[in-house]
């Protein structure tokens, strides 16, 4: 919750702000104090793995995931970094299904010829899961869930939203 990630197409981490002292003022308001300058401190939680996907990540209260089209894996991090859909079973369905433009290309908010092209994820509080939904243009395109409480993908869904909007905890 207090840190700030960061996410490059084969790269992610943490981003610091360099918050140096609190101290309160005559009037008894606290101010933070500190030094300048765009994110001083960042370290790389890994080199290996990030999205070319700017919707592709998806945070819950437990762990954050992306989607990798280049390594065509999702990924969980919460401890440390895990290749979610190698560890449970979907390795496959992803080297197969993700393939042409969605592997280079986001252009998940634009409409071409054909459609949308790109991924993204939203957390569902309500049933404890995400969805990632996969646009690889108007003719395929569909929507898993991987269910927290359940450790396991749960489902594909045929309903698959050009976009997704949290609206409080719903």
């Amino acid at each position: 919750r207090d840190r700030l990630f960061f996410y490059q197409d084969k790269a992610f981490g943490i981003a610091s702000i360099d918050d140096q002292a609190v101290i309160t003022d005559e009037s008894g308001q606290t101010m933070v104090l500190g030094t300048g300058g765009v994110f001083p401190n960042y370290g790389y939680i890994s080199v290996n793995t990030g999205t070319v996907h700017q919707l592709a990540v998806a945070a819950t209260e437990q762990a954050i995931y992306h989607f990798d089209s280049r390594l065509k894996k999702l990924f969980k991090y919460s401890e440390g970094t895990s290749p979610l859909s190698d560890i449970k079973g979907m390795s496959s369905f992803f080297a197969k299904n993700i393939t042409g433009a969605i592997t280079k290309n986001d252009f998940t908010l634009r409409h071409l010829d054909g459609g949308p092209i790109g991924v993204h994820g939203e957390a569902d509080y309500r049933y404890n899961r995400v969805l990632f939904t996969f646009l690889k243009g108007d003719d395929e395109k569909y929507t898993i869930s991987y269910n927290e409480m359940l450790d396991a993908f749960e489902s594909f869904y045929t309903y698959t939203p050009g976009l997704y909007l949290q609206y409080g905890r719903r």
